[in-house]
């Protein structure tokens, strides 16, 4: 059976001189939807940052200092 999900891949925008720049490669937006970019990065920060938070608090849970996830996760 063939997989007919269809799904956008975006990811953090990180400066091209950075060292993760060759394992990271820049994120292709749409030109026919003007706004897509701002939308879906909007979002991409928002899930971001809910997930530090969620990590912070397993941390705590488990004993852990608050942003021991922090490093791993940047």
């Amino acid at each position: 059976h063939f997989d007919l999900k269809e799904f956008w891949h975006i990811g953090r925008e990180i400066p091209r001189g950075s060292k993760y720049a060759d394992v990271m490669p820049p994120n292709v937006w749409p030109d026919e939807i003007p706004e897509f970019r701002d939308v879906g990065y909007r979002l991409y920060d928002a899930l971001d940052a809910l997930g530090s938070r969620m990590l912070s608090a397993l941390a705590l849970h488990i004993g852990l200092p608050e942003h021991f996830f922090a490093d791993k996760t940047d």
